[in-house]
């Protein structure tokens, strides 16, 4: 077993090393507009299928060859591409500057329609359908909901709900049950409440985030696909279920290993 966790190690660390062959660790800064922030910016180095990510003052470090192409990518900002050159490598330094994204709107097809710009016109046109509405007496109401009851009126005399929950048990002694569970809720606390489930993440909805985090162009210059195929791609990666972790900010390089790869085996299919 322990030779076997052996080999599994060398294999996994000659590939990371292999990919890392003949290149050198290079530091830089990215900037970005005022007011903007600087961490959480992608840098994705095509060559080696590695990446790293910005910290809170745009800081990064990654390796690189001469050559090699590196992607900025974020949410709010522009996709930039950047070949490494020999300068880079001799100062082992690149500082990149990086733009403030432009959203680009979905395409609007305006169809023909009967109004004339008349408002007056227009609203006689406008087909009016009387609707059959059931009437209930409050005598129905209260069969139907009789747990319900009206709220009290603004001429009340104000409750304290504290005072009544305190002394609501002594006004005719004490209460024995009340004391009882109090000792229980000592011994035994109660459950907590389970935390919410997160909100499910549809198709159409997973394509808009991914898209909009790393934008069109990083589609056709880092995974290869069109951006006519960019859809038919993200139908492809849910037909094995895409998984939704991904998209939080703690996975960013799953993320990206996985679209790398899904990307693959798609312009295989």
């Amino acid at each position: 077993m322990k030779q076997l966790f052996f080999l599994l190690f060398v294999m996994v660390f000659g590939i990371s090393a292999g990919q890392n062959i003949g290149r050198i660790e290079i530091s830089g800064t990215v900037k970005v507009p005022a007011g903007s922030e600087a961490e959480g910016i992608t840098i994705f180095n095509k060559n080696s299928n590695r990446g790293s990510v910005t910290n809170q003052h745009g800081e990064y470090e990654i390796a690189v060859a001469k050559g090699d192409s590196l992607y900025f990518s974020a949410l709010q900002f522009q996709g930039v591409l950047v070949v490494v050159d020999e300068k880079a490598i001799k100062d082992q330094t690149l500082h990149v500057e990086i733009l403030e994204g432009i959203n680009e709107l979905p395409e609007v097809v305006v169809r023909e329609h009967d109004l004339s710009g008349n408002i007056t016109a227009d609203l006689k046109n406008i087909k009016v359908v009387e609707l059959k509405l059931p009437s209930f007496s409050a005598a129905d109401i209260s069969k139907m909901y009789p747990d319900w009851h009206p709220s009290d009126d603004v001429q009340s005399a104000p409750r304290n709900a504290a005072v009544e929950s305190s002394s609501a048990g002594l006004q005719n002694g004490a209460n024995p049950l009340a004391i009882i569970g109090g000792l229980i809720e000592l011994i035994v606390p109660p459950r907590k409440n389970k935390p919410a489930p997160e909100p499910y993440i549809g198709r159409i909805e997973l394509e808009k985030i991914v898209r909009e985090k790393y934008g069109d162009a990083f589609f056709a210059e880092v995974l290869k696909i069109e951006k006519k195929d960019i859809s038919n791609f993200f139908d492809f990666c849910e037909e094995s279920g895409f998984p939704r972790n991904l998209l939080k900010k703690e996975k960013e390089m799953d993320l990206l290993e996985y679209l790398l790869e899904k990307s693959e085996l798609f312009r295989e299919a």
